[in-house]
């Protein structure tokens, strides 16, 4: 098995939607801060909201045009 994480800029390009993030997550404020998120708001994105085809060519993407 292996990772799979998504840039700021591929959540965008594939217009997914934010989650609830939790709460409890110990890296959220430290996070939330380099990123000028809310700390009181976590969020995160989901890579399983990705349609199976789009899922299918970042992960081909061995260019890194996708990363």
């Amino acid at each position: 098995m292996e990772r799979v994480l998504l840039t700021r800029e591929q959540t965008l390009a594939f217009e997914l939607p934010a989650a609830e993030g939790k709460r409890d997550d110990p890296h959220w404020p430290a996070f939330a801060l380099r990123r000028a998120f809310d700390i009181d708001s976590p969020v995160q994105w989901e890579v399983e909201a990705l349609e199976p085809a789009g899922l299918q060519c970042l992960v081909l993407d061995v260019g890194g045009a996708g990363r």
